[in-house]
């Protein structure tokens, strides 16, 4: 974890945009924190909120097209990984 965060180039600050954001987010129905950790990814740009909240990840799902990040469980985000290096390295072959 500690060298995935090295990796960090970009620190989101809360200010009025990722507040008006998150009050968005929450009238979906989305919870306070939730709604903050998502709309502090979108400011940011994030490619993707990492999450094991699986109540989490069916509510994105379901307002997946009116959020700017994609959700995923942590494991299948990274078996998707490893899947499309395969897929990448059969290519080369």
């Amino acid at each position: 974890i500690r060298d995935i965060l090295q990796t960090a180039s970009v620190f989101v600050t809360l200010d009025e945009d990722v507040d008006k954001r998150s009050q968005e987010l929450e009238d979906l129905g989305f919870g306070l924190y939730d709604s903050f950790h998502i709309a502090s990814a979108e400011r940011g740009k994030a490619d993707i909120l990492l999450t094991t909240d699986d109540r989490l990840l069916k509510k994105a799902n379901s307002y997946q097209d009116r959020l700017l990040v994609r959700l995923s469980n942590p494991v299948n985000w990274l078996m998707t990984i490893f899947q499309q290096e395969g897929e990448m390295s059969n290519d080369t072959n």
